[in-house]
């Protein structure tokens, strides 16, 4: 339990770091906030807790991937922001957001999934998980349909609103 409360209060400590940074200096505190740090600990994390080596690669190339889709928040932030005020800014942010995962996440989903499924169908011996494989491709395509249906109004133009 007292690792658990040490990891929770070191990885706070950062978020606070971050901000009370950012108070003094937004660049300092935008060049901080963009670091891995948070990344870093998971992975000291993973290691200390003696996670397999895979596993914390897996982690960090996730990582990065997840990254991706959260960029164009970070473009169309400040743009808004004049424009909608600060909370409605953030809402956008979010819908921003979670339309580039769905668009994002879903493409990996797919081919990570299609590949991973062809490995473990022409070495089944050596590879097992193939519902992992066709869930991850199948949440994929979910995943796009999904950022579509949300996002595009079926109605628009025809009149019937």
């Amino acid at each position: 339990m007292g690792w658990l409360i040490t990891k929770y209060l070191l990885t706070a400590a950062v978020v606070v770091i971050v901000s009370e940074v950012a108070k003094r200096s937004d660049k300092l505190g935008g060049f901080i906030a963009a670091l891995p740090l948070i990344t870093f600990l998971a992975l000291i994390w993973l290691y200390i807790e003696k996670q397999p080596q895979a596993r914390i690669s897996n982690h960090a190339w996730y990582t990065f991937w997840y990254v991706v889709p959260t960029l164009p928040m970070f473009l169309v932030f400040p743009l808004l922001w004049p424009r909608l005020g600060f909370w409605l800014t953030m809402l956008a942010s979010i819908g921003i957001t979670v339309l580039c995962f769905g668009l994002f996440a879903g493409i990996p989903a797919i081919i990570l999934g299609h590949i991973a499924h062809l490995k473990i169908r022409r070495e089944p011996q050596k590879y097992k998980g193939a519902g992992f494989a066709i869930t991850g491709f199948t949440l994929g395509y979910l995943s796009i349909l999904t950022t579509i249906a949300l996002y595009h109004d079926p109605f628009a133009g025809m009149g019937l609103r």
